[in-house]
């Protein structure tokens, strides 16, 4: 307890909270990604132009949606092209 007589648990979490660092939902998502990397969080609210929460954007769901292009990319980056495997066997 603390000296008031409260356990940890009655702690308000306005009196522990930090405001929030946002996003709208135009932004870029390596714009996006630079907030959270700047702020260490793992995710930012989106918030329209009058601050009206609109959702929510994780890292990880950033990674989700730019890793099919990312991948497309590296496909495309062969250092041998497909027609030489044959030969890359006797080598």
């Amino acid at each position: 307890m603390d000296d008031e007589g409260q356990s940890g648990g009655d702690v308000k979490i306005e009196d522990i909270m930090r405001p929030a660092d946002t996003v709208r939902p135009g932004t870029l998502a390596r714009e996006a990604l630079r907030v959270m990397r700047e702020h260490n969080v793992p995710g930012v609210p989106v918030t329209d132009e009058d601050g009206t929460l609109r959702g929510f954007v994780t890292d990880g769901q950033l990674l989700e949606a730019a890793l099919p292009k990312y991948l497309k990319m590296m496909d495309r980056l062969s250092f041998v092209p497909e027609s030489a495997d044959k030969w890359v066997h006797y080598l």
